[in-house]
C-alpha cells in the first residue's frame, strides 16, 4: 500500500468551508466523497488522485455513486480535473491511472479556521 502525506488544510476545508448545499438530497454523499479526495490532496487542495475503489472503501458508497458525486462536485465548482501529467508521474501504467482532481479551496474559502 502506498502512503502519501495527508493534507490537514484540504481536509479542514472539505469539512468546514466547502459550500455543499445542505438542502440537497445527496449532500452527505457529496461531502464524504469530497473529504476522501481531500485526504489525497496536497496542502493547496491539488493533485488528489485516489482510485474509485479507494473512495468506495472510504465512503462505503458504490463506484457508481462515487462517479455521480464526482460529477456533481464538478458542477458545483468544488473540484476540477487536475493535470494528467502529474498523475502519470506517479502511476506509470496508463491502464491503472485514476483521474486526478483539484479542490477549489481558493475559490471557496469561507474564512473558517481551526
Amino acid at each position: 500500500m502506498r502512503w502519501w502525506p495527508v493534507s490537514i488544510e484540504a481536509i479542514r476545508w472539505a469539512l468546514n468551508a466547502a459550500p455543499i448545499p445542505r438542502d440537497r438530497r445527496d449532500a452527505s454523499s457529496l461531502a464524504v466523497v469530497l473529504v476522501g479526495l481531500a485526504n489525497h490532496a496536497d496542502p493547496d487542495g491539488r493533485n488528489a488522485f485516489p482510485s474509485l475503489a479507494r473512495l468506495a472503501q472510504y465512503t462505503r458508497l458504490s463506484e457508481r455513486s462515487i462517479r455521480y458525486a464526482l460529477r456533481e462536485l464538478e458542477k458545483l465548482d468544488l473540484i476540477q480535473g487536475s493535470d494528467p501529467d502529474i498523475v502519470a508521474a506517479y502511476v506509470k501504467r496508463a491502464d491503472r491511472r485514476p483521474n486526478g482532481y483539484d479542490l477549489a479551496m481558493h475559490r471557496h474559502d469561507c474564512g473558517q479556521s481551526g
